[in-house]
């Protein structure tokens, strides 16, 4: 990092994987502040130099989403959350199916937090989207399925949506398999 620092004074592509690389060692660490830190400046720097909805940034910005999950900075959490979910419906469409592992992702959020008619409106969105884009008999369609299913139960088990001030459940998150 300190090579490509004195060369490019900081804006650099030669930077991006080495602030990701350090960030998920502070991840493994347990130290979840300097990791937001570090993954941040390495968003930032993705950002500046490629664009703001470039898709190289979504694994940094992955790896923050579990640090602020960790830390229980969840409106933020969400914010990032959303942005991934905007990147790649800029970088593909809003109607292809390389759309299904973002939707994925978000629908297991708002089920980890506790907003299960969302969770159900994200799995339908990409039942939905594997309906119309590969036929009612493609097995992608199995993974939405599940997460209906999945979300359905939590919503019996757990009761209706019932937040706390901050927008967390009053339950500890979990993510749901």
């Amino acid at each position: 990092m300190r090579l490509a620092e004195t060369f490019d004074g900081g804006m650099s592509h030669a930077l991006i994987q080495p602030l990701l690389g350090l960030g998920i060692t502070h991840q493994a660490s347990g130290d979840h502040q300097k990791a937001e830190s570090v993954l941040r400046r390495a968003i930032e720097l993705s950002r500046k130099l490629d664009g703001l909805y470039n898709p190289v940034q979504l694994p940094l910005s992955l790896a923050l989403i579990d640090s602020l999950i960790a830390l229980y900075e969840l409106p933020d959490a969400e914010r990032e959350q959303n942005y991934v979910i905007q990147v790649n419906e800029q970088a593909f469409g809003k109607s292809d199916l390389r759309l299904l592992p973002a939707l994925d992702r978000m629908a297991r959020w708002y089920e980890m937090t506790g907003r299960y008619r969302a969770a159900l409106d994200t799995h339908q969105r990409a039942l939905d989207l594997v309906h119309e884009q590969a036929g009612k008999s493609d097995l992608r369609a199995v993974g939405p399925l599940r997460g209906i299913g999945r979300a359905q139960m939590l919503e019996f088990v757990h009761g209706a949506e019932t937040l706390d001030r901050v927008g967390a459940p009053e339950r500890p998150l979990r993510l749901y398999r």
